[in-house]
């Protein structure tokens, strides 16, 4: 597995481009359904944690290629996500990203947007999607 700079850090990484825009790290967006983990948390952290999953298999952080769209009231929140770590697997029809790691590890993120149910989308970091592949 391939990981880009240090992943250490809880602070966002992310560099300046000339429009006041912040270069994204090389892997995402991918969105992430607040399940185990408590929103407040990992975005004190910039981490997500590896979790059993309901149905079996192995540990991992979990999430899906793509934008975050809002999310209908009724729903869980979500967050949009991109990582100096690169996925240890994506499914290849439903883009599901794993980062396998023993249950409780992390791994670092820049968190980029937060859709809460019924609510706009808050920014918390201004991606310049120019730079995203």
């Amino acid at each position: 597995m391939k990981e880009k700079g240090s992943g250490a850090s809880p602070q966002p990484s992310v560099a300046p481009t000339a429009k006041g825009k912040q270069a994204p790290p090389p892997w995402g967006p991918y969105i992430h359904q607040i399940n185990q983990g408590k929103l407040d948390t990992i975005q004190a952290t910039q981490q997500l944690i590896s979790t059993e999953p309901r149905y079996g298999g192995p540990a991992a952080v979990r999430a899906v290629e793509g934008s975050l769209q809002p999310s209908p009231a009724g729903q869980r929140e979500a967050i949009e996500f991109y990582t100096h770590v690169e996925p240890s697997d994506v499914h290849a029809t439903n883009r599901e990203a794993y980062w396998y790691r023993k249950e409780g590890e992390y791994v670092p993120i820049v968190l980029t947007r937060i859709a809460r149910p019924g609510m706009p989308i808050e920014v918390i970091v201004e991606i310049d999607r120019s730079k995203t592949p």
